[in-house]
């Protein structure tokens, strides 16, 4: 009877927090966080608690989603610090992606699910704090009120430290254009009382990083008026003229936007992303750029080529695609195991993660290269497929396709495999421009 009082109270709380919550305004620096009923996971159970009940020198809500590839290398660190600093800090995560997309996520990346209590299926903090684009850290102190907004490499154990120590800190604010849609053009946002006339352009700006945290790319093909629009905002160089140039480098479209590095790219060290949490700042500042590109009555290859005489324009760099010789994994028949050809000819091809793994039904095996390509910043070689194979297959591989060992093990009994060796291969070569 007791917990079953004790469930309804927390439930009624619950309720009047939500009402009061859709009336409030959001939170910002030197607001005080209501006393909030939270829902968590922690070791694969689900807790409940209130947010008056962390009793915390420093509570650091840290936002994240599924796609956020820097939420995902960041969550060790996180379980680090909260570990450091023990019961004087309290990392709490949270996502708006619900429990199976965030078990699904963990079963197929070489990333851990961190020790860290996990608020899924957000409803309510992500009111609170309104945002586009993860990370985004709330940093709280112990009277619950928020002292700073910003971006998750702020997070470090000298911060945290001063924090502590209640000595003032300088963490850059993130403060998010208010009612901005990314889905619109660039030319609209900037108030473009023309734009509707405006049917072919390209525009190129600073990264917007002090804006807004999005991450954000899309490529739209409008058949209605025979158009190809493309748009970025705070994307670097590499991930530009990766782009660009992506057909080229792979003989197929490859979303290289989706990857932490291209490794057939040849660039100045300075181009690459730093990490450095003190340096960061004015890296992206320096680094980022935002843009937007519209051509009509073009093909695809012919866009692309507008996209490359844009960037040679705008930015101070040459490049050029040589052949170099350079270490790859090789996909080829192992000569030893028939391959099968796939027993299901009439049905749609189909290449996606499931719960038995990486599964392809009725699919050419190019299939295999783009999930291989998509986890390329832990397979670290180019990967080649010289198998010359046409036909298509069925297969299922390990869903952790970085696992080298048991992908080759794997591929072994499907007739084919993946070796080490040196290919002359395209590579994009980027150096200063004098």
């Amino acid at each position: 009877m007791q917990k079953t009082f004790l469930l309804t109270a927390f439930v009624c709380l619950w309720l009047s927090t939500m009402a009061q919550i859709n009336k409030i305004k959001t939170l910002s620096i030197g607001d005080t966080l209501p006393n909030i009923p939270i829902i968590f996971s922690k070791a694969s159970t689900l807790k409940t608690s209130l947010t008056n009940n962390l009793q915390r020198k420093l509570i650091v809500l840290d936002f994240w989603n599924i796609w956020c590839g820097s939420c995902i290398a960041a969550m060790p660190k996180m379980n680090a610090l909260q570990k450091q600093f023990g019961d004087e800090v309290q990392v709490i995560l949270i996502t708006k992606n619900n429990a199976e997309e965030v078990d699904n996520l963990f079963d197929r990346i070489k990333v851990a699910k961190p020790d860290l209590p996990m608020i899924i299926g957000d409803t309510m903090f992500n009111l609170l704090f309104p945002h586009e684009g993860e990370p985004l850290h709330v940093w709280i102190d112990e009277s619950k009120v928020i002292r700073h907004i910003t971006d998750g490499h702020n997070a470090t154990s000298e911060n945290f430290i001063q924090f502590l120590k209640q000595v003032p800190l300088k963490l850059p604010l993130r403060s998010e254009l208010v009612n901005f849609d990314p889905s619109r053009s660039l030319l609209v946002e900037a108030a473009g009382r023309l734009s509707y006339n405006a049917k072919q352009y390209s525009l190129f700006l600073d990264g917007l990083s002090n804006l807004t945290g999005l991450n954000y790319w899309s490529l739209t093909k409008d058949s209605s008026e025979n158009s190809i629009l493309f748009k970025c905002i705070n994307r670097s160089a590499l991930s530009l003229f990766g782009m660009a140039y992506n057909k080229e480098l792979y003989g197929f479209d490859v979303n290289l936007f989706d990857r932490d590095r291209n490794n057939r790219i040849v660039s100045p060290l300075s181009l690459h992303p730093i990490y450095d949490s003190i340096l960061v700042n004015e890296w992206n500042a320096e680094n980022l750029y935002t843009y937007e590109l519209k051509m009509e009555n073009v093909t695809e290859d012919q866009f692309y080529e507008a996209m490359q005489e844009d960037l040679k324009r705008y930015l101070p760099f040459k490049v050029k695609i040589e052949r170099k010789k350079t270490k790859c994994l090789v996909l080829i028949k192992n000569d030893k195991v028939l391959i099968r050809k796939t027993v299901h000819p009439n049905l749609p091809s189909k290449a996606e993660f499931t719960k038995e793994g990486f599964c392809m039904i009725n699919a050419s095996i190019s299939s295999l290269l783009k999930p291989l390509l998509y986890i390329n910043h832990m397979i670290v070689l180019p990967i080649i497929d010289e198998t010359h194979y046409d036909e298509c297959v069925d297969m299922c591989l390990p869903s952790k396709l970085f696992d080298l060992p048991k992908l080759r093990e794997s591929l072994y009994n499907y007739g084919f495999d993946l070796i080490e060796a040196e290919r002359e291969i395209k590579m994009l070569v980027i150096t200063p421009r004098d």
